[in-house]
């Protein structure tokens, strides 16, 4: 896991590579990666308690990395859930913030 989070974190520092989608890249056309920035941080703060094997700087710096990511590409939770942004009607198909709204991402963030 540890060696994953090495990767992740050079990744994201390096323009947030295979999380936010850049000219030319066609992995995540409807921006879910980002909308679930949090699932990646629950389980990295479950290896920062449990198992971090001295790499705390690293982990905790790749987290940051992560919720950065989804605030730059406009995916941020901490925004979402507050009375003055949080949708008070359905929304309707072809609008774009869908994704970022989809069942399964909103019951995770």
């Amino acid at each position: 896991m540890l060696r994953f989070v090495g990767l992740a974190n050079e990744m994201l520092k390096n323009n947030y590579t295979g999380f936010i989608q850049q000219p030319g890249d066609d992995f995540d056309p409807f921006g879910f990666g980002t909308s679930r920035a949090h699932e990646l941080s629950t389980s990295l703060q479950w290896l920062l308690v449990e198992h971090p094997q001295g790499q705390e700087a690293l982990i905790w710096e790749t987290m940051e990395l992560m919720w950065s990511g989804a605030v730059a590409a406009r995916k941020d939770w901490t925004t979402f859930f507050v009375e003055e942004t949080f949708p008070k009607v359905p929304l309707v198909k072809g609008d774009k913030t869908l994704s970022f709204m989809h069942g399964v991402n909103l019951a995770e963030g």
